[in-house]
């Protein structure tokens, strides 16, 4: 091989190497929420909350806005979910993963407070997160506790009741029961995904020996909603898990579990602000076949609602003994009932503008309209399934002429499937004078169909309008920096005029650059930028859109996705919001690195990586070092020591700790990413926590152990009249480790304590003792952890551990030779 060959390959093979060092980044340094449990409370009560989040300092601020409720401005300690059932260890992924972390607050919820969805978010100097739903119940609330996760510890609950959970950790089930009469109709409405929550929810209804019952299931969204019909008074047991094996604490879940009846669906599903009309609604039966409830309504304006013939949503809940909220709409148009007997060869004539109210009654159904239209003039049709998230999905097609036979040409069609927000619309111009038709069916024609799959037409004249979107609802933006949102125009009606975007509610030190939107354009980013004099603070900006539409002055709001939405675009509350969060971030007081190379270590050893702190504009605070929230891989078990910086210093070591239990041979190496904090007053005199991401990360390449720590035996079995057992450990060396090792009682029930004992250089056993004379009552199993720490010639702190069980004979059996 020549010498130019052997350069080429070498740098072949570097550039592989480097490439493989500087892949994947971390997903986000940017602080985030990822749930709240509870996720809801009662009206008039004050609940403690645990808010989820990661890459968020100590001392984060904590938002909660909507009538009646209010909150703890600042979150406080990091708090723990609770005992789980430890979750087996698998082979680690190369897929990035978090690791959120919790932190105690508290929502105050008062009697005036409106049943239904207020808001929070969480922000800190680094900056805020985008918005979640917090549920206001009328029900009384039920918090789980671990462990419940088997059936004879099901916890009892007695209806009706909101159950709060998580499911945390993979092997977690939650079991609940409670009593149920013959006759009743049990609902269990599951809010999961519509909360923005990461649990996919599986619901069971079980009879009290673990049997599942015939139950009837709907979905809203991704979440499912079960009626059980009681057959036999007795108990019933209610099962939650998740669809995959995994489980964190932001899989939470809110149950409604009542016998009051369920509405999936009305019809008419709208009306005119001001109209009183009689509404039937369609609730679970427990059967299959909907029962229907009546009741007489006076529809109201929407509070979204700009006068402009849009279609317009609020949640109402009727004057009946319904237990959840039903979705109306409430509209501008004259309304109508669809025609149960209109076919193609008859159809219902319309007369424009108009909105039907229309079902389709079974699987066979479909209807049929007829309109005239004007050669040349634009037409807006709109259709959509009332509420939104279930399993009604519209298709419209325009077709020409009076027709008779099925195959005439379709002129334009649209289907709700292919649209994100489930809404078929046609912007469509007649090619000549005459009468066209609407054929109006279901995706699952054929297949599905029931009273409760309602549906709203709108047919009218297009007008000139436009609607606008935000990618978000919130934006950071750094002191003395820049920053842009993008505006989207969703033109209507052959609109193609100029549009004006103007930013309300900026703080001071914040200003927008004039920004408009070009004739025959649809996009835009809105910059913002921050001064000098501009405070590390939170504000809620209004983003609007302004223009001439035939003489008149125009305003649309622009609307926003928020964090509560299900994988469908399906939320507890609207699906967007009319404002943007804007928080201004702290100017950053320190930068974090670490040298981007490997290292190598033993497992079971504790690697004290070196760590530069880069501190600005002359801060000199105290800083903490913790493992990151987020990492592009699985830890697979690794922890780092919290480690603090003193003040002035720059440089420190993190203690990086590789289980003895990691996977051989699954990740070429740990590529580990340290997160940093810190706690100052700004020059306004605000408390501020600032949270920073290291820029580079810490490279491990593991190597085998050298020792290993084992009992002599794995379970001793004890009398049940002794209060000490000496237990034998075995330390299994290598080469690598012959020095001292001293051995520590780290986990036991309380009462349970052992005193240190020390394995001398190159010593193979040990005895130690194990005192149990204040033990109260003793499990027939009690599991004691031990840990072993010495130093390995190199310097690193050496880690083993190991199990004893201690197994508590019963008063008939001998006494075992090993207990004194």
């Amino acid at each position: 091989m020549t010498a130019t060959w052997f350069r080429c390959l070498l740098g072949i093979i570097c550039v592989i190497a480097v490439s493989d060092v500087l892949a994947q980044p971390v997903p986000s340094r940017a602080p985030a929420s990822t749930h709240i449990f509870p996720a809801g409370g009662r009206r008039g009560t004050v609940v403690p909350v645990r808010v989820g989040g990661e890459c968020l300092p100590p001392g984060a601020k904590f938002r909660v806005w909507g009538r009646g409720v209010s909150a703890q401005p600042i979150l406080g300690a990091k708090v723990t979910t609770g005992d789980y059932h430890p979750a087996p260890r698998r082979a680690p992924t190369e897929i990035p993963i978090s690791y959120p972390k919790e932190w105690s607050g508290e929502v105050r919820i008062g009697a005036d407070a409106l049943a239904g969805t207020v808001w929070w978010r969480v922000t800190c100097a680094q900056g805020g997160s985008g918005a979640r739903p917090f549920v206001v119940g009328d029900l009384p609330e039920f918090i789980e506790t671990e462990l419940n996760s088997r059936l004879e510890l099901a916890e009892k609950v007695t209806l009706p009741v909101t159950l709060n959970g998580q499911i945390c950790e993979e092997r977690d089930l939650d079991y609940y029961i409670f009593p149920a009469m013959a006759g009743e109709t049990v609902v269990c409405e599951v809010l999961a995904g519509r909360l923005g929550s990461a649990l996919n929810p599986i619901v069971e209804i079980l009879d009290s020996e673990g049997r599942p019952m015939p139950v009837e299931e709907v979905t809203v969204g991704t979440d499912p909603v079960l009626a059980f019909r009681v057959e036999t008074t007795g108990e019933y047991v209610l099962l939650v898990s998740n669809l995959s094996f995994h489980g964190t604490p932001k899989h939470v879940y809110r149950i409604n579990l009542s016998t009051s009846p369920y509405a999936i669906a009305a019809f008419p599903a709208g009306g005119r602000a001001g109209d009183r009309r009689e509404v039937t609604f369609y609730t679970l039966s427990g059967t299959g076949v909907p029962n229907a409830m009546k009741d007489t309504v006076t529809f109201a304006e929407s509070h979204l609602g700009d006068g402009d013939g849009d279609f317009f949503y609020r949640t109402w809940r009727p004057h009946t003994n319904s237990l959840n909220p039903v979705q109306l709409v409430t509209g501008t148009l004259p309304e109508v009932l669809g025609d149960d007997e209109a076919s193609s060869e008859s159809p219902m004539k319309l007369t424009l503008p108009v909105t039907v109210n229309g079902q389709f009654l079974n699987a066979s159904d479909d209807d049929w309209y007829a309109f005239e239209a004007q050669e040349g003039q634009a037409y807006s049709v709109v259709c959509r399934a009332v509420p939104s998230g279930l399993s009604t999905l519209p298709s419209i097609s325009i077709l020409q002429g009076a027709g008779t036979s099925d195959g005439d040409k379709v002129l334009a069609e649209s289907k709700s499937v292919d649209s994100a927000s489930r809404e078929c619309r046609l912007e469509w111009t007649a090619p000549a004078t005459g009468t066209y038709r609407l054929w109006v069916r279901d995706i699952q024609f054929g297949i599905a169909g029931s009273p409760s799959f309602v549906y709203r037409l709108s047919v009218r004249a297009a007008g000139p309008d436009f609607q606008l979107r935000l990618n978000s609802d919130f934006l950071n933006i750094v002191q003395e920096g820049d920053a842009e949102i993008e505006v989207t125009a969703d033109r209507r009606g052959g609109f193609a005029g100029v549009i004006d975007v103007v930013v309300s509610g900026l703080p001071a030190g914040v200003v927008a650059a004039p920004a408009q939107i070009a004739a025959g354009q649809d996009k835009i980013k809105v910059k913002l930028k921050a001064g000098k004099d501009a405070r590390a603070h939170d504000s809620m900006l209004r983003l609007s859109g302004l223009t001439t539409i035939d003489a008149r002055v125009v305003e649309r709001h622009a609307l926003a996705p928020h964090w509560g939405v299900d994988a469908d675009g399906v939320s507890v509350g609207e699906p967007m919001v009319d404002h943007l969060h804007l928080t201004v971030r702290h100017k950053p007081v320190f930068r974090l690195y670490c040298e981007e190379f490997y290292r190598y270590a033993h497992r079971g050893s504790v690697y004290p990586y070196d760590m530069t702190v880069e501190r600005l504009d002359g801060y000199d605070g105290e800083i903490v070092l913790q493992i990151g929230d987020r990492q592009n891989r699985d830890l697979d078990g690794v922890e780092m020591f919290e480690t603090t910086v003193p003040s002035t210093a720059q440089t420190a070591i993190m203690p990086i700790y590789l289980p003895e239990t990691m996977h051989i041979n699954i990740q070429s190496q740990s590529q580990l990413y340290v997160q940093a904090y810190t706690t100052f007053t700004d020059r306004w005199g605000e408390q501020q926590s600032l949270l920073v991401v290291s820029e580079k990360r810490c490279m491990i390449r593991t190597r085998p152990i050298v020792t290993k720590l084992q009992p002599e035996a794995k379970e001793i079995t004890v009398s049940p009249r002794a209060t000490t057992v000496y237990a034998e450990l075995v330390l299994d060396r290598t080469t690598n480790f012959q020095g001292p090792l001293e051995v520590t009682l780290i986990d036991a029930p309380e009462g349970f304590v052992a005193e240190p004992v020390l394995f001398e250089a190159g010593a193979h056993t040990a005895v130690v003792r194990i005192d149990f004379h204040g033990a109260g009552t003793r499990p027939e199993r009690t599991r004691l952890k031990f840990q072993g720490t010495g130093m390995i010639p190199i310097g690193h702190q050496l880690i083993t551990e190991t199990t004893i069980v201690l197994r508590f004979s019963k008063a008939s059996e001998p006494r075992v030779a090993a207990a004194k």
